[in-house]
């Protein structure tokens, strides 16, 4: 998990969950963090909505002071034809794919400290997308494009913004959407045969906020065994 790798890393970290239901798995990464000796904060609600995001962004710096790093992680998918996709899985996808990135974006960069690390978290199907997948790969697109502009007007501040774009991954965000026909088929596409998993990005979480990473600005990186190339 990304939280526990900022931790593992030295930082304190502040930990979002969307609904009541899943506050116990937030206290449970929180409580993962606290293991490596650093602090941790709670946070809660729907990331469409700015006031959300404006109390997440309170909450880091009226705890820890300040904001050195934003890691956006949120995502929806709903898998389908365009032709079939109603108004409300368009507007789930698009609260969560779009206007929260938006909004989490925005609030990075106007606190977080010089020299400080952006990232988003998109998808592979941004440089290939299948069939059902129209709505989630406009979505993700839109942070790609925040990416390669933000790098721009806030590189002058040492502030790097980077997106990682996974390819499918052995977890229940993927599976949420597929059948195990499909899942083996995807599994296949990519040259090892399987899926990825969420520890195989890590070493591209690592080099994006260490100081190694401080050239690596405005990039798209494809994180997916050379799935694309399938």
């Amino acid at each position: 998990m990304i939280a526990v790798e900022l931790a593992r890393m030295g930082s304190n970290v502040v930990v979002h969950y969307h609904r009541a239901e899943t506050e116990d798995q937030a206290e449970k990464t929180a409580a993962m963090c606290e293991e490596y000796g650093v602090s941790t904060a709670l946070a809660s609600g729907d990331l469409g909505d700015k006031a959300t995001v404006m109390q997440m962004f309170d909450v880091a710096t009226n705890t820890f002071g300040q904001l050195d790093a934003f890691i956006h992680n949120a995502g929806a998918l709903v898998k389908g034809p365009i032709a079939g996709l109603s108004d409300e899985d368009y507007l789930r996808m698009q609260r969560v794919n779009v206007d929260a990135t938006f909004y989490g974006f925005r609030e990075a960069s106007r606190r977080i400290e010089d020299g400080g690390r952006i990232i988003g978290i998109a998808s592979s199907v941004t440089g290939g997308p299948p069939p059902q997948y129209a709505a989630y790969t406009g979505g993700k697109a839109f942070m790609n494009g925040l990416v390669l502009s933000m790098a721009k007007e806030l590189g002058s501040r040492g502030i790097t913004v980077n997106s990682i774009n996974p390819g499918p991954r052995d977890s229940p965000f993927f599976h949420s959407q597929e059948t195990p026909e499909s899942v083996n088929y995807i599994s296949q596409l990519a040259p090892m045969g399987r899926l990825g998993t969420v520890e195989e990005i890590m070493p591209a979480v690592r080099m994006l906020l260490s100081p190694e990473g401080m050239w690596m600005n405005g990039e798209t990186l494809y994180i997916n065994n050379g799935y694309l190339q399938a």
